[in-house]
């Protein structure tokens, strides 16, 4: 791999007698990771039930290093069991380490491994927000999110200026992983060479100064913020924490130094993750906290009833109805996160957990509702086996010949939701999305 002159020169002087082992990790594989969705399975369960040969990944409980080369392809992933990410990926989110009562933004999140994680980690509850400047790299997170059944979630598509003034000092915990130079991605993507060499660090830091100066100001009291990148200049990473500290008070807190982590350059509480120190791509963080009072914030917490459409539904499939604050918009039914707040002057994608629609004087329940439910929720269920050829043929949008319930059925593979299908006759209606078909 030819990596570009540039980068050789800044990676000896920052390495020294270490740049030699550093190069070497360009020859070798690349680490593969996979995080188990907890917000469907826990990890315990998921070790039983998968053939994958895993190691774990030091930095977080539910990571782990996997060796198969095509886990995009087995029925868990359609189920939402589990999402593929680089290990050392996985640590920001660790870091911020949410909980069930936060107001989370995830500012920089398409197309969504780390919300998917701060997701699982919060709960599905509180409320957890991802923006994404790009329309559509945030199609793949909304995948995503209806995959791993992400129901606590309010997707953005606006510019950091816009947010600021909408959240203000409402954030409880804020993840920068900042638009970079990509210095850590060359090995997994060649293109990110041509880019880096086509792209002036000083415009990735311009870029950063900018979002830091306006979106710092969401932070609540006490509120906390992760900055990472996957980059490896001082320019994008130390620097970038002393200027945030210069434009607020923030206090900064020590990641420990385990695993092969490493002190920053002249701010030994930072990490940095190299690909000879680790097993993964390589990585930078920092952790921060607000030191002012926290403010108190007005949550929407009220109830609204379903359309009738879909409260008969309910009442027919479910073995207890959903409750909380529903919402139509443009004939497709939400349910909304448990602690909502006013998003009515940025631009909303996405609002809660999708259910359905409503078609004249019937509901029609989406994939989104499938994968976030649970089997034990529905009163009709078809469970398939994750090595059976039903599971296959479904997977692939055909029609199956087997037992089941007059209507509509959960479909599931090792008891897993991954769809709908309506029975009849001995005759399965395959309702599962072309788009998301198995090639």
């Amino acid at each position: 791999m030819k990596l570009p002159e540039k980068f050789e020169e800044q990676m000896k002087d920052q390495l020294n007698e270490s740049y030699d082992d550093f190069l070497k990790t360009y020859g070798e594989e690349t680490h593969r990771g996979i995080r188990v969705n907890t917000l469907k399975i826990s990890v315990e369960e998921f070790l039983k039930i998968t053939p994958f040969e895993l190691e774990s990944i030091p930095w977080t409980d539910d990571g782990f290093y996997i060796k198969d080369i095509r886990p995009a392809k087995h029925p868990h992933y359609f189920a939402g069991l589990y999402y593929i990410q680089e290990p050392s990926a996985m640590l920001p989110a660790v870091v911020l380490n949410p909980t069930h009562q936060d107001v989370v933004l995830d500012l920089c999140a398409a197309p969504g491994g780390k919300s998917m994680q701060l997701a699982a980690m919060m709960k599905n509850r509180g409320l957890l927000i991802a923006n994404d400047i790009s329309s559509n790299r945030l199609r793949a997170l909304i995948r995503n999110a209806e995959l791993m059944g992400v129901k606590n979630l309010v997707v953005l598509n606006e510019k950091q200026d816009k947010i600021k003034n909408a959240l203000y000092h409402k954030v409880d915990k804020l993840l920068i992983d900042a638009p970079c130079s990509g210095e850590g991605m060359f090995k997994k993507h060649e293109d990110a060479i041509s880019a880096y060499e086509h792209y002036d660090v000083e415009a990735c830091v311009s870029m950063q100064e900018a979002i830091l100066d306006d979106i710092l100001h969401v932070l609540n009291g006490q509120g906390e913020v992760v900055y990472s990148t996957c980059t490896f200049n001082i320019f994008e990473n130390e620097n970038m924490i002393r200027y945030a500290m210069n434009q607020m008070d923030l206090d900064l807190k020590e990641i420990p130094k385990a695993y092969g982590f490493i002190p920053g350059i002249g701010l030994k509480e930072v990490a940095r993750l190299y690909p000879h120190l680790i097993r993964g791509e390589g990585h930078f963080a920092a952790h921060m906290v607000k030191k002012s009072e926290k403010e108190s914030v007005r949550f929407d917490k009220s109830i609204v009833a379903p359309p009738d459409a879909l409260m008969e539904f309910m009442k027919v499939y479910l073995n207890q109805p959903l409750k909380g604050h529903f919402k139509v918009i443009k004939d497709k039914v939400f349910l909304l996160p448990e602690s909502m707040l006013s998003f009515s002057s940025v631009k909303v994608v996405k609002t809660g957990w999708y259910i359905g629609e409503l078609k004249k004087n019937r509901f029609e329940p989406s994939h989104a509702f499938a994968l976030g439910l649970n089997r034990h929720m529905f009163k009709q269920t078809i469970n398939f086996e994750s090595d059976s050829t039903e599971v296959t043929k479904y997977l692939k949008c055909e029609t199956i010949f087997c037992e089941g319930q007059k209507g509509y059925n959960l479909i599931c593979v090792d008891g897993y939701p991954i769809g709908w299908g309506k029975w009849a006759n001995g005759k399965l209606k395959n309702l599962y999305p072309s788009a998301w078909r198995l090639s």
